[in-house]
């Protein structure tokens, strides 16, 4: 068995992907300490253990930048490595890095240990490099400055593309970010491990749960479309609204259950529901909650939606959590018509998809559903019997087959 280091860029408090990584590789016999981020106000303790877990909240805060290393990143990577009880404690035999901003500091650590290194790439960060390029040619700054920056973003796309070939394993959330990804890595097929954020299998009540309806106090007859996730741009929330604009007359309300990174973002969110007579009273935002009681929220709605937009490949090929959360719960799902997305959507038949750019498309789409209550029972019947196959609890196997892989091969493929 392993002695596992993973790498993060959150405090882990929320991370449900990394969560159940970390728990599914404890339970299987190997050892696992979370080296991530710290944040003084929320006054997380430095050193805990969870389920088994070793959680070590090494990094100064999060890197919000693009750039493998950083003043953070030298400072964590320095705590760690001069820090006396992993000095004299036994090897890591993994450095376990999740995404492109740890991809850096986990090679390093690798050579440093003699241990092999995984990425796991929760992004196509390709696709996020060349977001950032856009987004920086097309800033009114000196020609000079903005040069820089463009060079910057390239150097770090190379960086992360050289760092690919020099992993012993390579895992993302589905099989086009897969396919994508070791294309540069050139990996063998059993170390290139599609892991999809599937949710643990949820036991749905006999009972609807109506906890959406009892905390808004809505009327019992009022049907929910829930969004849930992050609440930030791209995500399609606008085209969302837009369809329910074109819906005056249902007896509808959409309610938004997540984290909020950009207050200024869901403020003007919320302008804009006030000042619409079709939103106002009719769009409803709920704090996320842990992920032990999230299920059970969810269940309460009528439909979930992931109306997420096509502004970059990361964004066309995604395959979000959510999907897999919707579906334990057993709640129909409406979502963009983009590959991944399709395929488990339309594959399962436990919803459908439409074309996120074209909010009456969607308005349709809705009107259509919730006229027909025999095709949203149909749904929830095929998530039923879905939930077990596109559970954790079985895509977890991937992850375990891939470590033992790695005891049997010593040396990186390159």
């Amino acid at each position: 068995m392993s002695r596992i280091a993973f790498l993060l860029n959150n405090d882990f408090q929320f991370d449900s992907r990394v969560q159940r990584e970390a728990l599914a590789l404890t339970q299987a016999g190997h050892t696992v300490t979370v080296f991530c981020t710290r944040d003084k106000a929320k006054q997380l303790p430095l050193i805990s253990e969870k389920e088994g877990v070793q959680i070590r909240r090494t990094f100064r805060k999060e890197v919000h930048s693009f750039k493998p290393l950083t003043l953070r990143h030298v400072a964590g990577l320095t705590s760690i490595l001069l820090s006396q009880d992993i000095r004299q404690g036994s090897p890591f035999d993994v450095v376990h890095a999740h995404d492109a901003n740890m991809l850096l500091v986990g090679w390093v650590l690798a050579r440093a240990w003699g241990a092999r290194l995984i990425y796991d790439s929760h992004e196509l960060w390709d696709s996020m490099y060349q977001f950032e390029q856009e987004q920086t040619a097309s800033l009114p700054i000196p020609a000079g400055k903005k040069r820089k920056t463009l060079g910057e973003i390239e150097r770090t796309r190379q960086v992360e593309r050289w760092l690919l070939k020099r992993a012993h394993a390579l895992i993302s959330v589905n099989d086009s970010l897969c396919r994508m990804l070791n294309d540069t890595a050139q990996l063998p097929p059993e170390r290139c491990v599609s892991l999809r954020n599937t949710a643990e299998y949820f036991a749905s009540p006999e009972k609807p749960l109506r906890l959406l309806h009892e905390h808004f106090q809505l009327n019992p007859d009022t049907r929910v479309i829930l969004y849930q996730g992050e609440i930030k741009p791209a995500r399609g929330i606008e085209p969302l609204l837009s369809a329910l604009e074109l819906l005056p007359n249902a007896n509808l309300a959409v309610v938004m259950m997540g984290s909020i990174p950009s207050a200024t973002y869901t403020q003007q969110l919320k302008d804009r529901i006030a000042a619409s007579d079709q939103l106002r009273g009719r769009v409803l935002f709920k704090e996320r909650v842990t992920r032990s009681e999230l299920l059970a929220w969810t269940a309460s709605a009528d439909l979930g939606v992931a109306p997420i937009l096509n502004i970059r490949a990361n964004n066309y090929y995604c395959l979000p959590n959510k999907l897999f959360e919707y579906l334990q719960a057993e709640v129909p799902c409406a979502t963009s018509n983009f590959p991944e997305l399709k395929a488990i959507v339309e594959g399962y038949a436990v919803g459908f998809t439409f074309n996120p750019d074209e909010p009456q498309t969607l308005a349709d789409a809705l009107s259509a559903f919730f006229a027909d209550p025999t095709r949203a029972a149909q749904y929830r019947e095929n998530a039923r019997k879905a939930k077990h196959e596109l559970s954790w609890e079985q895509e977890r196997n991937k992850l375990i087959a891939l470590y033992q892989t790695l005891d049997q091969a010593l040396e990186p493929a390159h």
